[in-house]
């Protein structure tokens, strides 16, 4: 048995892949050297130890992908059941993506490639990946490796998309692999981000819902001040989830009707951008939206 040791922080990633001969069974696990003084308790809220993403291990290769979520050692353990040789890399494989900017790239049969961007509460984020070599599956990560949104698993879609609007800030990163894991090739890669419509305290607006959709509308408040939300439609049951400049969920109604549709009062706990989500029960159309200043 080798153990294999290394420092890492929260927020760190890590590739790890094992390229072997012989059969050789591995696993990665946080092994702090002072470990009375490392709960391993976990609190609600806390990150994980390690939170792994799904990589294949194929070809005579072990890989884990993984995002750490303490500081201090962690190791990587391997057994050999039997006479095994190996060849060991670690390295944080994410490469930077830029708003506007196409990515051509290739990805290798059951292989994954990882990108990573900077993000704010507030943004609404579309990333898209396409190729005509495999069917494309994209999958996109918070700051704490926790599935925050995926695409659809359709196997004949060559085309994977992600619309995401962000609640935590921090990095996020998009991982590209093929459908089963067992595709390769050519492939297209772009983020963008759309500018949220404004919604002025006093002002009134007006909508269109696509079928499944969620619109998106920001308003800037005051601590203290006290709103009142109201959106009608005659074509569908809205659904309104409200939240803080720094991506905290204050209001999700659902309550509404056709005669009444949703309405709610609220006093804004702090001063900044805050961001309305307009979605649908039942149905899709066209709506109108109000928001009153309640002082």
């Amino acid at each position: 048995m080798d153990v294999l040791s290394f420092q890492g922080k929260p927020g760190d990633f890590r590739l790890v892949e094992v390229a072997k001969k012989g059969e050789v069974y591995a696993r990665l696990i946080y092994a702090p050297e002072e470990k009375k003084s490392e709960p391993r308790i976990g609190r609600r809220g806390d990150r994980a130890e390690i939170e792994f993403l799904p990589v294949a291990s194929r070809g005579g290769r072990l890989r884990y992908a993984a995002i750490l979520g303490r500081t201090g050692r962690y190791q990587l353990q391997l057994l050999a059941a039997t006479a095994a040789s190996y060849n060991l890399s670690a390295r944080d494989p994410s490469v930077p993506i830029a708003l506007g900017k196409e990515i051509d790239s290739n990805l290798p049969v059951g292989g994954a490639a990882f990108y990573s961007f900077q993000a704010s509460p507030g943004q609404l984020f579309h990333a898209n990946l396409a190729s005509q070599k495999f069917v494309p599956l994209l999958r996109l990560y918070d700051s704490h490796g926790r599935l925050v949104s995926a695409s659809g698993t359709d196997a004949d879609e060559l085309e994977g998309r992600i619309t995401h609007m962000v609640v935590n800030e921090g990095v996020y990163r998009l991982q590209v692999s093929s459908l089963g894991d067992g595709g390769g090739g050519d492939y297209r890669q772009t983020l963008s981000q759309t500018k949220l419509q404004e919604l002025p305290i006093g002002g009134r607006a007006k909508g269109a819902l696509q079928p499944g959709a969620t619109d998106f509308w920001t308003f800037v408040g005051k601590q203290g001040q006290t709103i009142f939300l109201n959106v009608r439609s005659a074509a569908f049951k809205p659904v309104v989830n409200l939240r803080s400049p720094d991506g905290v969920r204050l209001v999700a109604d659902n309550h509404g009707n056709a005669a009444t549709g949703s309405l709610f009062a609220l006093r804004l706990p702090k001063s900044g951008r805050y961001t309305v989500w307009i979605s649908s029960a039942r149905g899709a159309g066209d709506y109108t939206m109000r928001l009153i200043d309640g002082d």
